[in-house]
């Protein structure tokens, strides 16, 4: 698989990008009446995020990796995708050091399920972990769904931990609790970043 930066000129590759991640973070509904609404809608809202941030962020405060196969036989096509951004919401702010300025924020991370297992979410962490790198930033931190137990063990075994918690009683209000967790990024040659 080969990880490289999103072609924000190109309107087809934004629009598979924002296909894989509505598929991917849609919640199903069991009407499916309902479902394909929610569904188109969720994927304009995705959408519409894309755009916003490809237009109001500079290249070194906003990349969107993509992963997509190299073999011969088969066209290139966009199988996973992780967002990389330079923040400073108090919200994340306020879990790190004291004067910590900002941070960079993985987000929207998913893999086409025909091609997870594979490596590909590894990619492209240690591709994020490249940009991290590049904008001279020694940490990075994100968000994980605390059910989502494939994605919270990813990010445990690429040396993220947790250092915030949601109340676990929000489950019960319909608001689905997360981690905030952080990685320090280690500046040098070393391809430990992470482990395979």
């Amino acid at each position: 698989f080969l990880v490289r930066q999103l072609d924000r000129s190109n309107p087809e590759e934004i629009r598979r990008v924002v296909t894989l991640q509505a598929e991917g973070f849609h919640k199903t509904n069991p009407v499916p009446f309902f479902d394909s609404f929610l569904k188109t809608s969720f994927r304009a809202e995705v959408l519409s995020e894309m755009m916003r941030k490809i237009r109001f962020n500079p290249a070194d405060r906003f990349v969107c990796l993509v992963a997509e196969p190299v073999e011969e036989d088969s066209p290139q096509n966009v199988v996973g995708v992780v967002e990389v951004s330079y923040i400073d919401e108090k919200e994340v702010l306020q879990s790190l050091e004291p004067g910590t300025p900002g941070v960079v924020y993985l987000a929207s991370m998913t893999v086409d399920p025909r091609y997870r297992n594979k490596g590909v979410a590894k990619l492209l962490l240690k591709a994020a972990f490249e940009v991290t790198k590049e904008w001279n930033e020694e940490q990075c931190v994100l968000h994980v769904y605390q059910d989502n137990s494939a994605a919270v063990e990813l990010y445990k075994g690429a040396g993220f931990s947790t250092i915030f918690e949601d109340a676990a009683w929000l489950a019960k209000v319909a608001v689905r609790p997360r981690f905030l967790m952080k990685r320090t990024v280690v500046h040098s040659n070393s391809n430990s970043d992470v482990n395979e």
